[in-house]
């Protein structure tokens, strides 16, 4: 029965969505055409074509027109006319129109019937017929330059779910260098190093605070495929850092990523997301085990396939995901081993996505969700954390492409109900958003929110409730200095026990371009955790300087 309301809500909210399309009227135009978002774009292999533009813009500014060829060798003067005085005198005529009048004024040709030019117009040089103005879009004309006017093959990435699209991020990042990277064949590689040096107050992020400094390096390996059809993305990354005192602390992980799109119609495609990573958990994590003698590791093996359609206004979206989490074990303060079993989980999700949209940057949209939870083992309490969820929320959205706005904004509600009785249901109002704004060309705004139904496997806890709410604020102090403010602030409620936990996180830094390939990064972090337990608040403080490479 609670799936069947589900469902009738998104009908509702798809009808909703239709009539206001209806009202408004978007141009049939803009839906009939194939959007850039749904394709990576392709440097032309063609000549821009010459562009004949108006002589005169106002009849007040005439001037002579240039003689107009009429044979070999053979030059015949245009009628030296008044234009200015011309245009006046078509006014005339046409308000004496009204009056009865038939006849036109003296000097000026008009299109009567019965009277025909003979000839053909002239042509331009090469053949074509003469174009008063350019009726293209500046992006549209810039993509027929060689090389490609602002070509940048990292602005069609791949995004099977729009609620965490990274190209919102590109918008606000203010970097004064695009990467352009370095081709080879149909390719496009862009390769990255970050290295950097820091400091932390709370090495544990516990009540009892420990200082200590740490190196870190980050290599990275994006390859992108630059085909007039389909587009695949490959990404390798790895990190590592050490610690000056407290070695248990050192981290090693990497993660490989694979995007592929298969485009099927202008209108109709598949796109594919792969993604097998190790980490490690963070001391900060909320369900991280507060006896294991280092952190865990965990691995994360993930399958996404979403299939889009476009019908003229209406864009349906129909997508599914499997993700398995698997936790390692790790070793006690007291000698003993924590197996992290009963952490280990499947996620089956899928979700139906439909919107109507106005024109390319701009579409209404709801969309309809469920999941099921599986967890491998039963923890030390007895209880399963077994769960099917669902959500369903509406919103709108911004086109990717826009340079000023770009993102979504989604409200909703959402219930995670657990199979075993003995734990109570996280459910309630859903916030999401994902929203940059760049209001002149120094400064952007990125805005964040997220609301979640979590699982924990500590004896004693269950389901929970997570927001997330971030904003963070860039500005060019110059064109190679940026400067960068930050303030997020989350809070996770457990259901059936009084346990809420909220975590304060305010951020400063900048970024310096010395050059095409080189960046200075510096970072300073303020984070405060608040628990509802006695005595379980924690402060932490960590600075960072760094240094990019991206040749």
């Amino acid at each position: 029965m609670a799936r069947l309301r589900t469902f009738s809500a998104f009908l509702l909210g798809f009808l909703l969505a239709t009539i206001a399309g209806m009202l408004l009227r978007a141009s049939p135009a803009m839906a009939q055409q194939a959007w850039s978002d749904l394709s990576i774009a392709r440097p032309s292999t063609e000549p821009p074509r010459p562009v004949r533009r108006s002589q005169f813009t106002n009849p007040d500014d005439a001037e002579p027109a240039a003689p107009i060829p009429v044979g070999v060798g053979e030059y015949r003067p245009p009628p030296d006319i008044d234009r200015a005085s011309s245009a006046r005198r078509i006014q005339q005529f046409e308000r004496g129109q009204q009056d009865g009048e038939t006849e036109p004024p003296v000097g000026v040709d008009l299109a009567v019937d019965g009277h025909m030019e003979v000839g053909d117009p002239p042509l331009s040089d090469d053949g074509r017929e003469p174009v008063v103005a350019d009726p293209r879009l500046p992006a549209d004309s810039a993509a027929f330059l060689k090389p490609p006017a602002g070509y940048d093959a990292l602005a069609f990435q791949i995004e099977l779910d729009p609620a965490t699209d990274a190209r919102v991020r590109r918008l606000t990042t203010l970097e004064p260098f695009t990467a352009v990277g370095r081709r080879s064949g149909n390719w496009v590689l862009f390769p990255t190093v970050e290295m950097g040096i820091g400091s932390t107050t709370n090495v544990y992020r516990s009540t009892t605070a420990k200082p200590d400094l740490i190196f870190d390096v980050r290599p990275t390996l994006l390859a992108v495929s630059d085909w007039q059809q389909h587009a695949l993305l490959f990404k390798a990354t790895g990190f590592g850092s050490a610690y000056g005192t407290y070695a248990s602390e050192n981290e090693k992980s990497y993660a490989f990523e694979m995007r592929g799109r298969l485009d099927i119609t202008k209108r109709s495609n598949i796109e594919i997301l792969a993604i097998h990573s190790l980490d490690q958990e963070p001391r900060s994590s909320l369900f991280a085990p507060t006896d294991a003698r280092t952190p865990t590791p965990y691995s994360t093996d993930k399958i996404a396939v979403a299939y889009n359609q476009r019908f003229n206004h209406v864009s349906v979206q129909l997508r599914g995901a499997v993700t398995d989490l698997t936790y390692q074990p790790v070793a006690t303060y007291d000698g003993g081993l924590l197996s992290n079993g009963e952490r280990n989980v499947s996620v089956r999700e899928v979700a139906l996505r439909t919107a109507w949209n106005f024109h390319p940057t701009l579409a209404i949209f709801a969309e309809s969700a469920f999941n099921n939870q599986v967890y491998t083992s039963i923890p030390g309490d007895g209880i399963a954390r077994d769960s099917i969820g669902d959500r369903l929320k509406a919103g709108l959205s911004f086109g990717n492409l826009a340079q000023i706005w770009r993102g979504e904004f989604a409200v909703g509600y959402g219930h995670q109900h657990a199979r075993d009785g003995r734990l109570g249901d996280a459910q309630g109002l859903l916030v999401d958003a994902n929203i940059g704004w760049k209001p002149t060309a120094l400064t952007s705004l990125l805005f964040n929110a997220h609301t979640d139904f979590l699982t924990s496997t500590v004896a004693g806890q269950g389901n929970a409730t997570q927001r997330l709410v971030g904003v963070e604020l860039r500005h060019a102090l110059q064109r190679r200095l940026i400067a960068i403010a930050g303030l997020s602030y989350q809070v996770t409620a457990y259901q059936g026990i009084s346990l809420v936990e909220r975590t304060t996180t305010t951020e400063l830094g900048f970024e310096y371009s010395v050059s095409q390939s080189t960046t200075l990064l510096g970072r300073y972090s303020h984070i405060v955790l608040d628990s509802s337990t006695p005595n379980a608040d924690t402060t932490t403080d960590a600075v960072r300087l760094g240094v990019r490479y991206r040749p």
